[in-house]
């Protein structure tokens, strides 16, 4: 069973448009769509349903003592976070192996690939949610325990030119 979403009484939300976000730079591939049926609000409330939206006190929590604590992960993007209307940083649960306790660390690896493409904390989350043609229509999400074949695949689809991503906000 992976984290429970926390009791914040806010509802995560996104500020990004239906279908993705307006592209202020062109691209030579283009990025991973949000799926045209889906708002980023809906991906997003998908997110917290399934995995949860953690603040840093439950991740400090499932991580441990030993682990430090979340701000420091997400300030070394070794954890990806969204920001609320209140201003709380929100993490997906599933970036933790909660039984190991610990970050996996493809988020990373992730990050990276995703932020040096010029994309936000917000998008690359979202990524991880999405139906990839590359992966049979499956999400990466769905294959975290087959590592390379997600950091292989966000190799292709976050390959394009810098752009610029609205601000990592879960507002509408």
């Amino acid at each position: 069973m992976g984290p429970r979403r926390a009791s914040t009484g806010e509802e995560p939300r996104v500020r990004a448009a239906t279908g993705g976000a307006a592209l202020r730079a062109r691209r030579s591939v283009p990025a991973p769509p949000l799926p045209g049926s889906q708002s980023a609000g809906a991906v997003w409330r998908s997110i917290a349903r399934e995995f949860g939206l953690l603040p840093g006190s439950a991740v400090d929590a499932l991580l441990g003592p030993a682990s430090p604590p979340a701000g420091c992960l997400a300030a070394e993007r070794r954890i990806l976070g969204v920001g609320t209307r209140a201003g709380r940083v929100l993490y997906p649960g599933f970036q933790f192996d909660a039984a190991a306790h610990r970050v996996r660390p493809l988020i990373a690896e992730v990050a990276l690939i995703g932020r040096t493409s010029g994309c936000r904390d917000r998008r690359i989350l979202a990524w991880f949610c999405i139906p990839s043609e590359r992966l049979g229509d499956e999400r990466p999400v769905d294959h975290l325990a087959d590592p390379c074949t997600v950091v292989a695949v966000a190799e292709i689809d976050f390959r394009w030119s810098r752009r610029s991503d609205p601000p990592d906000r879960a507002d509408d």
